[in-house]
């Protein structure tokens, strides 16, 4: 502990606003400025203030004193404002400590990303050390049969007495090294390929782990697109280094080093132009890497650029097209792509320059072995088989420097460049984190915003020292115009921002000491944007109670007016919604959404927004229900309908950040405040507003439950009679509304598809009334069987299946993987045409599973 208040730190401009550092030390209430020299050129004393002005590009460190007097202390860029707004906070709040900066952070260095990839070999160098040593031996069996060319030629070829039992000899010790460096070689790339799945699993699932567990800050600084690339590129091709370019350039360099040797034991006088050959290679990969790095990440930047305008151009296609956007698009996505290609045809002709100029070098060194080498022939200083077997030593060096070195020089600034994108994400931490022994306090208590100040940006608050309080299962509605933080309020109380400053209190408990995982289960949050994930309906709506039933499921979407549009999709609720719920419309995707927060059962409910894409009613009927659940709930309510707010107990006005008003509907407008202003409109017209007082509707269902049904044909195929409770009811169409997840679930409707009957489980009616039902679900709901599957293509993303169904050759096309239902003794799908097929496993002979395996 310290009895006084210190800080030492640099800015980034100086009193010119040139690019240089100046030093701050504020000492108490004592602030001294010193340049880059070390010299004093600034000293303020009895400061009592310190605050920060920001511009564009500019902030300003300003100084209050006792008296009042304001100075400009130092200038910097923003990118030195946050540290320095923590200094000012704690200056300002008189807290005894003593902070000194450390030196800015430096550029990531080579070695750090050198030191990254260690670490990922580490993890695998048993693997990557097996391979290595299967190579090398495999290698230095490899270099025995140019030796035994050169036996085969002096001892029998051109020999005056050749020898049938050497010649045999030779072959066969030549066809034993063949075999034998060619099968270790298969074992290696095995491994080796095992090895480059490993390492690419391992990283997927690092990054798919921070990602996903990191804050929501982090996917809005670095958008999901640019995500996605380093995820899929980035990744693939630090794998390809580490497992295949990595080991290839240790075992060639090894048989470099072993063919140098055999050359100079061969040959001493004809190596030396070799090894100047190969260092010359060397000089030249070296020279070309430090300017092929550069322009690789100006390459590697433009092709992530395409890749964010191209998901950018598919997200808002509909505006694209609406604004006859299509050219103008074009031609940008298309400049990006021509600055690319400049760039990466720059980066081309470097690798073709330095991959020309070593093999010319190679070449001439070649003929110069053979004229000096042939000409020691023919004088007959050397043997015509040393010369040939020389010959074939060289291709030992200059093959891995055409193939594995270049490969390896080209593709070592991409990979550095990877490494050091994926290293970057990695040392994003959240800043959100759960406090050892969190907290699990009764959520259902007095919520309460003290003082609370937040900003998403240094230097531009969006909520300004504001404080109000929500008792238990009051019913609120916070209302302002877009941008005045109405919003910002429900992702603090979700702690997906921490404040500022201030703190937010539920009971006495500061929200930053409970549970992250048990807060946000027992408080629901639903905007206007809802997000709708490329699965099923059923898969949607129970997200966050994955154990909650079909009946449930149900009355949940009857309650929010959607049960009746859910089974006229071609699967009801087991329907496919789409990448982002594009096989919905609008108001669905936020009746799904409505549906899949009222069925998590939370203690706090937020809505923000939620009935601005629906109509006036179902608005009303949601409304209703929505009052109903949170009856014993508290509920925060952001919304721009007067209508809504009659309901609440208490409306809270914010503009600009600040609580502006505060009070009972009829107070605020009787006060012909901010609040009269925002609604002036609705509330002339407040007469023909009412209160919604409308009953709750709580959707009886008529489920049969017991077995005292029968179940009796009609003179159409698809209709069944029913008599239950000494009732008859007729011409009833049965519908299969889990035909996926539960088959066994039907419900049973009128000519105007009016629900009649949920049936949870067929399979508890006698046999006769199960028969006759089964074949009318026939009629309405058929499921193909699939007999055999003679053979499996992909094509891109389809999956084309040629099968056998009631013994006729059928050509099946599966579009998306999200059409794919995997169960234990069963696998259910849907084509492009949205026809469903089942396969039962146990039925499958050995070929059609043997082909099934191959994509599944």
């Amino acid at each position: 502990m310290t009895d006084h208040f210190k800080a030492i730190f640099k800015t980034d401009l100086d009193r010119n606003l040139n690019f240089t550092e100046e030093t701050i030390e504020i000492l108490d209430d004592k602030i001294s400025v010193y340049d880059n020299n070390k010299n004093k050129i600034l000293e303020i004393d009895n400061v009592e203030k310190l605050n920060i002005e920001y511009g564009i590009s500019i902030c300003k460190l300003i100084a209050i004193d006792k008296d009042g007097k304001v100075f400009e202390v130092a200038y910097f860029t923003k990118k030195k404002a946050d540290n320095i707004r923590k200094i000012v906070d704690e200056f300002n709040l008189k807290v005894k400590t003593e902070i000194i900066e450390k030196e800015e952070e430096r550029k990531r260095s080579k070695k750090e990303i050198y030191g990254f990839l260690m670490q990922i070999i580490r993890k695998y160098k048993k693997e990557l050390t097996l391979v290595i040593i299967i190579f090398i031996i495999g290698t230095i069996i490899s270099l025995i049969p140019p030796y035994l060319t050169a036996l085969l030629i002096n001892k029998v070829l051109i020999s005056k007495t050749p020898s049938q039992q050497v010649f045999l000899t030779i072959i066969f010790l030549m066809l034993m090294s063949y075999i034998s460096y060619r099968f270790l070689y298969l074992i290696g790339d095995f491994l080796m390929n095992i090895t480059q799945i490993k390492i690419i699993k391992e990283l997927r699932e690092l990054l798919l782990e921070h990602i996903i567990f990191n804050d929501i800050s982090f996917v809005e600084k670095y958008s999901p697109s640019r995500l996605i690339s380093r995820y899929q590129s980035d990744i693939g091709r630090i794998n390809s280094f580490i497992a295949y370019d990595l080991p290839s350039i240790i075992i060639d360099t090894l048989m470099i080093i072993g063919t140098i040797i055999i050359l100079f034991l061969l040959l001493p006088f004809l190596a030396i132009p070799v090894i100047i050959t190969t260092i010359v290679a060397f000089a030249l990969f070296i020279i070309y890497e430090r300017k092929a790095r550069t322009v690789g990440k100006k390459a590697t930047i433009k092709s992530v650029d395409i890749f964010t305008k191209l998901v950018n151009i598919l997200r808002n296609f509909y505006s694209i097209k609406l604004f006859s956007k299509e050219r103008e698009e074009y031609e940008k996505t298309k400049n990006t792509i021509n600055d690319w290609y400049f760039i990466d045809t720059k980066l081309v002709k470097f690798f073709i320059m330095r991959a020309d100029l070593i093999s010319f070098i190679m070449d001439l060194t070649t003929v110069f072995i053979w004229y000096f080498g042939g000409t020691f022939v023919i004088n007959n200083l050397i043997k015509l088989g040393i010369l040939v077997a020389f010959i074939s030593y060289t291709s030992y060096i200059y093959s891995p420097l055409y193939t594995t070195y270049e490969r390896f020089f080209r593709d070592l600034p991409s990979t550095l460049i990877s490494a050091e994108r994926i290293l970057e994400l990695l040392e994003e931490k959240p800043k959100i984190l759960n406090k050892e022994n969190a907290l699990k306090p009764n959520i259902v208590d007095e919520i309460k915003f003290v003082n609370v100040t937040f900003e998403y940006e240094p230097g531009f608050p969006v909520l300004k020292n504001i404080s109000f309080t929500i008792k238990p299962k009051e019913k609120v509605a916070i209302v302002g115009k877009n941008g005045a933080g109405k919003t910002t309020i429900a992702k603090l109380l979700l702690r997906f921002y921490d404040v500022n400053d201030g703190e937010i209190l539920i009971g006495n408990t500061n929200i930053k000491d409970i549970d992250l995982k048990y807060l946000r289960e027992r408080i629901s949050y639903l905007s206007q944007n809802p997000e709708i994930f490329d699965n099923t309906i059923r898969y949607n709506i129970s997200y966050g109670n994955p154990n909650v039933n079909e009946i449930e499921i149900i009355k949940v979407c009857k309650i929010v007016n959607i049960h009746d549009d859910i089974i006229k999709l071609p699967f009801a609720y087991d329907t496919p919604a789409g990448e982002e719920g594009t096989k919905l419309s609008g108001g669905q995707k936020q009746k799904i959404a409505i549906a899949r927060n009222i069925i998590r059962n939370p203690d706090i409910f937020i809505f923000d927004e939620l009935t601005s894409n629906i109509d006036a009613k179902s608005r009303e009927n949601i409304f209703s229900a929505i009052l109903n659940i949170s009856k014993d709930k508290t509920l925060i309510y952001i919304s721009h309908n007067l209508s809504e707010m009659l309901n609440m107990d208490r409306i809270i006005v914010i503009e600009d950040g600040k609580i502006v008003e505060e009070g009972k509907l009829e107070e605020l407008i009787n006060k012909k405040g901010k609040f009269y202003e925002l609604f002036k409109n609705q509330i002339e017209n407040l007469e023909k507003i009412e209160k919604v007082n409308k009953e709750f509707e709580t959707f009886s269902l008529n489920i049969i439950k017991d077995k005292n049904v029968i179940i009796e044909p009609t003179n159409r195929p698809s209709r069944v009679d029913i008599i239950y409770n000494g009732k008859k009811y007729e011409n009833l169409m049965p519908k299969l509304l889990f035909p996926i997840s539960n088959p066994k679930f039907v419900g049973f409707y009128d000519d105007n598809f009016n629900e009649i009957f949920l049936l949870e489980d067929y399979t508890i009616l006698d046999e006769n009334s199960r028969k006759i039902l089964e074949n009318a679900i026939r009629y309405n709901s058929i499921i193909y069987k699939i007999e055999k599957i003679r053979k499996i293509d992909v094509e891109g993303e389809t999956i084309i299946l040629n099968t056998i169904i009631n013994n006729k050759e059928l050509e099946i096309k599966i579009t998306s993987p999200e059409n794919l239902f995997i169960f234990e003794d069963k696998i259910l799908f849907i084509d492009e045409n949205d026809n469903l097929y089942q396969i039962i496993l146990k039925d499958l002979d050995k070929r059609s599973l043997k082909n099934l395996n191959k994509i599944i």
